[in-house]
């Protein structure tokens, strides 16, 4: 009995050792036997999008029109 738990607690201590020093290395990468998706442009055109420094403040309701001469009548 004290030598499974020897045991236990040396391979508990050595998964614990190898989980910390795999950490510190740089994972590598997973390797896959799926082939990666390829991406499709798009098909709608790029547009710019109108933002509030580009499009041309509304007129406020509450500003009067600029106000225009009257004709006058040379009659």
């Amino acid at each position: 009995m004290r030598r499974t738990l020897t045991a236990a607690s040396a391979l508990a201590l050595l998964l614990a050792l190898t989980a910390c020093t795999h950490r510190e290395q740089p994972a590598p990468a997973p390797t896959t036997t799926r082939p990666t998706p390829t991406v499709r442009p798009s098909t709608q055109p790029t547009t710019p999008v109108p933002t509030a420094s580009t499009t041309a403040p509304a007129p406020s309701p509450t500003t009067p029109a600029p106000a225009t001469p009257a004709p006058t009548s040379t009659a």
